[in-house]
């Protein structure tokens, strides 16, 4: 417990700088992006109806890999924030690796990590990684997220994600995007911070732009 205890704090600290660090663009990349390839197909998906993963079904470890998003890899080879970069993607990488997760069907998941509240905004900054475990590379993604927090009388809007490939770049089945989400929440009364067990997500809406490797 101890353990487990320390690597979801681990988690919130690091996310934070994440949040802070990377939020620029976080979901203005169109899933209509050029693509180098003649074999795209755009489909739709079957959504996995629980809540969070971690909450209800079949619990195990999976083999998962986090990855960053391409703009916040290029921005940080720039600005020579490589290293903080690739602490976040450790931090995350640590949470799957040490949490048994319920991914039951052959879809994307969404996996809140952690989130901040800025009451002068209103705002609830989540940092999350959407699971690829659909059986094909995707390079674009739209569909709409629902977050709720265990916190009686707080309310959040579903949020409208589109992702293109220069923002997914191709997101290989068993990988994590990691992703910063903002949206208004009404009922909180000061500035929080939220760990990764406190949240319950839904994808729904589902449509990707898979790379087929067999043609």
């Amino acid at each position: 417990m101890i353990s487990r205890i320390f690597i979801h704090k681990k988690i919130a600290i690091i996310m934070t700088c994440f949040l802070l660090m990377f939020l620029i663009a976080s979901c203005t990349a169109s899933p209509d992006a050029e693509v180098e390839t003649e074999t795209e197909t755009e489909i739709e998906i079957e959504a996995e109806t629980n809540d969070h993963p971690q909450m209800q079904g079949s619990l195990e470890y999976h083999d998962i890999l986090v990855v960053p998003p391409v703009f916040a890899l290029e921005a940080a080879v720039e600005t020579g924030e490589l290293e903080e970069l690739e602490t976040v993607v450790q931090a995350a990488q640590e949470y799957f690796d040490n949490t048994k997760l319920n991914f039951s069907l052959p879809t994307l998941y969404f996996v809140p990590l952690g989130g901040i509240y800025v009451h002068d905004n209103q705002n609830l900054l989540i940092t999350g990684a959407f699971v690829n475990r659909y059986e094909m590379p995707i390079v674009a993604v739209s569909a709409t997220v629902d977050i709720q927090v265990n916190i009686e009388g707080v309310q959040m809007d579903p949020i409208e994600i589109s992702l293109g490939p220069g923002f997914m770049g191709m997101l290989q089945p068993n990988e994590a995007l990691l992703i910063t989400l903002e949206a208004p929440a009404l009922g909180l009364e000061e500035d929080e911070m939220f760990d990764s067990f406190q949240f319950a997500s839904e994808l729904t809406n589902i449509r990707i732009i898979e790379y087929n490797t067999t043609q």
